[in-house]
C-alpha cells in the first residue's frame, strides 16, 4: 500500500466515522444497567442510574424506582427486557407523577427528523405510596390494581426539575400501557429547536377527558435506544 493510498484510506475512515457519529444522538445507559450513581450519591438529588436523573418532580414524593433481580420492590415481579435492571414510574391520586431525564452530549438538530425506540410494560400488580394521604387504604398504599398510564417524551433546550419549560416540546405520547409483556415502541419526531435534554414521564391516560381525576398508575421502562436521524 503506497503512501498516497494509505493517506486516502485513513482520511476516508475519519470522514466515515464522523458521518456515523453525526447520525446518532447517543443515549447513555439506555437499559439502566449501570446503577453506580444511585448506590453512591445522596438520594435527595434523585439519581436513578448512571447518566439519568428522576428530577425533583414533586418534593416530598419518592423518586423513580430501580428494579434488579435481587431487589423486589412494590410487588413488581417482572424480569428485565434487556440485561438485569429496569425502572418503574408511577402516577398518584394526589396529582403527582414521576419522570426521568438525561442531557445529550450534542444537541438535536432543529427540523431534522429522528427515530427512537423504547420498551414498555405494565406490572400485573404494583403498590405505590404517596405523601399527604387523604382517605386512602391502611398503610397508605394503593390496592395494587393500578390503572394504565401513558408515557410522554419531551425534549428541551435546558434542564427543568419538574416539567419542561417554555422551550419544551412534547415529541411523543404512547398509547395507554396495558400489557404485562415487554413491547417495543418506535416513533419519529422533528425537534422544533436544538434541544439538549430528554424527559420521559408517566402521565394520566384520561387527563384530557371531562371530569378526569388523578389515580394510581404505573409503567415499567427498559431499553431506551439511541436517537437516529431519518434520511
Amino acid at each position: 500500500m503506497n503512501a498516497k493510498f494509505r493517506l486516502f484510506y485513513f482520511l476516508t475512515l475519519i470522514i466515515s466515522s464522523s458521518i456515523v457519529a453525526q447520525d446518532l444522538i447517543k443515549i447513555k445507559n439506555g437499559s439502566f444497567e449501570d446503577i453506580t450513581a444511585s448506590e453512591t450519591d445522596n438520594m435527595i438529588v434523585h439519581n436513578v442510574a448512571n447518566n439519568w436523573k428522576s428530577g425533583n418532580y414533586f418534593r416530598g414524593e419518592s423518586p423513580v424506582t430501580i428494579h434488579t433481580p435481587d431487589q423486589v420492590m412494590f410487588g413488581v415481579v417482572n424480569e428485565a427486557y434487556d440485561g438485569d435492571v429496569f425502572v418503574s414510574m408511577v402516577t398518584r391520586m394526589n396529582e403527582t407523577w414521576e419522570g426521568i431525564s438525561q442531557e445529550f452530549s450534542e444537541a438535536s438538530k432543529k427540523d431534522q427528523k429522528y427515530t427512537m425506540t423504547m420498551t414498555l410494560a405494565k406490572s400485573v400488580k404494583m403498590f405505590s405510596a404517596m405523601s399527604n394521604v387523604i382517605n386512602i387504604d391502611e398503610n397508605e398504599f394503593s390496592n395494587g390494581n393500578a390503572k394504565s398510564v401513558v408515557v410522554n417524551v419531551w425534549m428541551d433546550r435546558e434542564y427543568c426539575d419538574q416539567r419542561p419549560n417554555k422551550h419544551g416540546q412534547l415529541i411523543w405520547t404512547s398509547p395507554p400501557i396495558d400489557h404485562n409483556e415487554w413491547k417495543d415502541y418506535t416513533f419519529q419526531f422533528i425537534p422544533n429547536n436544538n434541544h439538549k435534554w430528554i424527559f420521559i414521564e408517566v402521565y394520566f391516560a384520561d387527563a384530557e377527558e371531562e371530569g378526569a381525576q388523578a389515580y394510581f398508575g404505573h409503567a415499567l421502562i427498559d431499553y431506551i435506544s439511541d436517537i437516529e436521524e431519518v434520511k
